[in-house]
C-alpha cells in the first residue's frame, strides 16, 4: 500500500510537539520503558555491562551527569536484541544491530555532554531531552512484533526516529535541520524493523561524520516508490562528505539490514557536496 507523499521540516530546538504513538493498539511491548524522575537512575542492565567491558566503551560514560545519565539509561534500555525476533538467520543481525546502536548512542549522550552540556537551570530542557529519548524508546520497542510477517506500516515510526534522534543529538554538533519526505508505504514487520533501523544508523553516520565541526546542516530523509513494485530510501547530509572515509558497500551494520530488505546500499557525493545513502528495495506491486 501507498499513499500520499508527505514533507516535513524540523530543526533540533525547542520542546517536542506531540506525536502520535508508533505502538499499535493490543500489542504489548517486551521492553517497555517506565517513566521514572530524571537524574535519579544511572545507566545500568546487560547493554551498560557490555559498554563497561570495552575499551572504547567504557569512556563513553565516564563523565556524564546524572540527568544525561538518566537519558542513556531510557535508549540503552531499548538495545537488548530480541533472541525469538526473525529466521535463525537473522538473531546475530539482531544481536549486532542493538549492541552497536547502544555504543553509537553512548557516544552521542557523551558528545551532547561535551558540546552542550546543561546549566544549573537546565531542567526544563534536561525534560524534554527525556520526551525525546521515551518516544524513542516507544518507537524503537515498537518494531518488537511477535508475528514478522504481518504487514506494518512504516510512516509514524520513521517520522519518530529521524525527527527525535535529530532534536535529541543534533546539539551537539550545532543547528542541524531534519527534512523528511515520506511515502506511506507498508511493509512485513521484519521488513519494516531492518528498514527503521538502517535509516537510525545511517542518521546517526550522517551526524557523527558528515556535520561534525560545521556547527550548522541538513539531513534530508525520503522514502518513496521509483517503479510499482520497488521503493528507494535516501539519507543526505550537506556535511564535508565522504573524503574516501565512508564503508564501501557490502560492509557494516546498514549493509546487513538493507541485504534483510533485499536491498544493497550504496553511497555517493550529493548535490551540495555530501553524502547520500541509498538502497532500493521490493515492495508490495500496485495494483
Amino acid at each position: 500500500m501507498s499513499g500520499d507523499i508527505q514533507p516535513m521540516r524540523r530543526r533540533n530546538i525547542g520542546a517536542p510537539a506531540a506525536r502520535p504513538s508508533c505502538v499499535p493498539p493490543g500489542i504489548v511491548r517486551p521492553f517497555a520503558t517506565p517513566a521514572r524522575a530524571p537524574g535519579l537512575v544511572r545507566a545500568r542492565g546487560p547493554q551498560a555491562a557490555a559498554l563497561r567491558g570495552k575499551g572504547d566503551g567504557a569512556s563513553q560514560t565516564a563523565a556524564i551527569s546524572p540527568l544525561r545519565q538518566s537519558l542513556l539509561d531510557i535508549l540503552l534500555n531499548t538495545t537488548i536484541p530480541l533472541a525469538r525476533h526473525g529466521a535463525c538467520a537473522l538473531k546475530p543481525l539482531w544481536v549486532n544491530e542493538a549492541m552497536h546502536r547502544a555504543l553509537n548512542i553512548a557516544r552521542l549522550v557523551r558528545e551532547l555532554e561535551n558540546k552542550a552540556p546543561l546549566g544549573p537551570d537546565g531542567l526544563n530542557h534536561a525534560l524534554a531531552e527525556h520526551q525525546l529519548a521515551f518516544d524513542l524508546a516507544d518507537a524503537f520497542s515498537s518494531l518488537a512484533l511477535a508475528d514478522d510477517t504481518g504487514m506494518q506500516p512504516c510512516f509514524n515510526v520513521l517520522q519518530v526516529v529521524v525527527f527525535n534522534l535529530v532534536e535529541l543529538f543534533g546539539p551537539a554538533f550545532g543547528t542541524v535541520f531534519a527534512d523528511m519526505s515520506l511515502e506511506r508505504l507498508t511493509l512485513p514487520a521484519h521488513k519494516r524493523r531492518a528498514l527503521v533501523l538502517a535509516t537510525c544508523e545511517l542518521v546517526l553516520n550522517a551526524l557523527r561524520h558528515g556535520l561534525t565541526g560545521r556547527g550548522m546542516g541538513n539531513i534530508t530523509v525520503s522514502l518513496r516508490r521509483t517503479a510499482r513494485a520497488t521503493a528507494r530510501l535516501s539519507v543526505e547530509d550537506d556535511g564535508r562528505g565522504m573524503a574516501g572515509a565512508a564503508l564501501p558497500p557490502g560492509r557494516g551494520i546498514a549493509a546487513d539490514l538493507a541485504a534483510v530488505l533485499e536491498a544493497e546500499l550504496t553511497y555517493h557525493t550529493g548535490g551540495e557536496g555530501g553524502t547520500v545513502a541509498q538502497l532500493s528495495f521490493p515492495v508490495a506491486a500496485l495494483v
